[in-house]
């Protein structure tokens, strides 16, 4: 696994290491391919991605966005 996934499966367990709790707490394997997929650049977008409710954008949306808009497209 390369690229986002795995930068977001990374981030996503150190986090959840960090706050002694289980990764899948933070977001499901299906919102982590969601946000591969999608890519989104607003918090907006980010609202639009299955999984991503409020708590979770007002908690880890900065920083997702900020991995996501970091990473390159995978060809």
């Amino acid at each position: 696994e390369t690229g986002l996934a795995a930068q977001l499966r990374s981030w996503r367990r150190k986090e959840a290491r960090r706050r002694r709790i289980k990764p899948y707490q933070i977001f499901a394997d299906k919102t982590l391919k969601a946000l591969v997929e999608t890519r989104p650049q607003t918090v907006g977008e980010l609202a639009a991605v299955h999984g991503m409710g409020p708590t979770r954008i007002r908690k880890y949306g900065p920083t997702l966005l900020e991995i996501i808009r970091g990473s390159h497209p995978e060809r």
